[in-house]
Parts: C-alpha cells; structure tokens; sequence
C-alpha cells in the first residue's frame, strides 16, 4: 500500500476520527480555517490516513500500515520539515496498534512518549472575570493594527503563534479572534481560537515568562470562552497532561475532562 494525497473532500476522514481532538481539527479542516495535508490509502474511501496541520502536529488515523508510513515520513514528511526549519513535532496515533509503525518511520527522530488531556467547556465558572484584572493591566481583543505596527513587545511571538496555527493573519482576523493582556506597551500573555468550525474551537494559551504565576492566563481564556458563549461556540482545551498549571486553569473556568491519551513528542536529529 502507498499514500496518495487528498486535495479536496477532507470529511471523508470522518469514519476514522473517532475521538474528540481528533474531531475538533477535522472539522476546522473540513470549514477551510485549518491547513492540511492529507493522504490517505485510498482518496476515495480511507482506511488509513496521515494529516499533517504543516506546523507541529501530526495525525495517524485509521488502520495501520508501517511500510507506506515509512515511505511517506522518508521521502515527504521529513524533507517538508527540514525545508521549512521544523525539527520538533507532536505525533497522535489512532491507536496501539500504530506503535511499532512509528518506531520504523521515525529511526532518525527522538521520540517521547506523553499524556495529554482533552477538556470542553460545561459551565463557565467565571463570568465576572473583569472585575479580577488586575491594575495597571488591559485584557483586550487582539487588534491587528496594534499587533503589527512594531510597538508592541512579543508581538512577534504573537504572530508565530497565529500563524502556525491558521493559514494566514488575514484569515484568523477574518474568522478567528483572541484576547491580549497587556501592560503598558507590554504584551503579557494571550489567548487564541484555534482549530475553528461552525460550532466549536480549541483555545491556545501563552503567558510571557516574566508574566508567569499572576493568573494572567486565566483572564484571557476566560475572556475567549465567554466570546465563544456569545458566539455559541464550545471551546475545547487540549493539553500535556503534566502542564499543571494549564489544567488548572482548565478546571477553574469550568472546563470538563474528556480525554486523557497518550501521544509522541518527537524530535528529528539536526546532524
């Protein structure tokens, strides 16, 4: 069996997403607010399939194939990220049975298994929360303007992180939205939708190191979920399980566990 690529009609990968990360970039995908590229066994009807999002996430849905894997991860996969300077990558698998595949495509890469955890909102615990930002700081929507007119610290990193994540600023500032917080001309930290479709979205969430431990993140998330309430969206919260402080947060807006998995933190070798 080889791969052949699928260029249109993502939804027919449908019968081989069974779980709800997996669900959530489908959908984003199938709406055109996510980038992808797919092959799959068969473009008609998949049994198998490889998705990659072109930043850091890989996807193995369906029944396994270690040879086509191998095949696919050598001589596509693997140079596409060299090209673009990827190195690090986070690899979800359907199943058990997709193990030693992995282990024979990936020779050259340092693969860590992980935990991650899976949240959706189910009672947003903190409607109040711009009473809680504290002075001196603003918990804002991202403006573009502000964003890219070279004023304001990280926004840079801001920009990285839209863009791994959307196909383009014009297309996140089109059909996506988050929330700063900022100090002065500092930006603190932020929240992003991510992974968007009709009816529900992933959160992404940073806080700038030095910002760290203030409850900062809590403020824009809880800002993002209640624009996701006002937009009847569900957020979701996808997370390393062992990232504490994000699953606190989690929990404290109201966010209820769906998932727990296992995944791969890898590393391609860069001598």
């Amino acid at each position: 069996m080889i791969f052949f690529p699928l260029s249109d009609q993502p939804e027919r990968l449908a019968p081989l997403c069974t779980r709800p990360h997996e669900h959530l970039l489908l959908a984003a995908v199938i709406a055109g607010n996510s980038p992808a590229s797919i092959w799959a066994d068969d473009p008609r009807q998949p049994r198998t399939a490889y998705l990659w999002d072109q930043a850091y996430s890989h996807y193995l849905l369906g029944a396994t194939d270690a040879p086509a894997l191998v095949n696919l991860v050598r001589d596509q996969l693997q140079p596409q990220m060299q090209t673009r300077g990827i190195n690090l990558f986070k690899l979800y698998y359907a199943g058990e049975d997709w193990l030693p595949a992995i282990e024979a495509a990936y020779p050259q890469a340092d693969l860590k298994h992980l935990e991650r955890v899976t949240y959706r909102l189910d009672d947003f615990k903190l409607p109040d929360w711009v009473a809680q930002i504290p002075a001196g700081f603003a918990v804002e929507p991202i403006e573009r303007a502000r964003l890219e007119d070279g004023t304001l610290t990280h926004a840079d990193n801001l920009i990285e992180e839209i863009e791994n994540n959307w196909r383009s600023l014009e297309m996140f500032f089109r059909v996506g939205f988050g929330y700063w917080v900022r100090e002065g001309k500092n930006i603190a930290g932020w929240c992003t939708v991510e992974q968007v479709s009709a009816d529900r979205c992933g959160l992404g969430v940073e806080t700038i190191e030095s910002y760290q431990g203030r409850g900062l993140a809590t403020l824009t998330a809880a800002a993002c979920t209640a624009e996701c309430l006002r937009r009847k969206m569900t957020p979701h919260w996808d997370s390393w399980a062992r990232n504490t402080p994000s699953v606190r947060v989690a929990e404290k807006l109201g966010y209820r566990l769906m998932q727990h998995y296992r995944t791969y933190l890898g590393q391609f070798s860069t001598t």
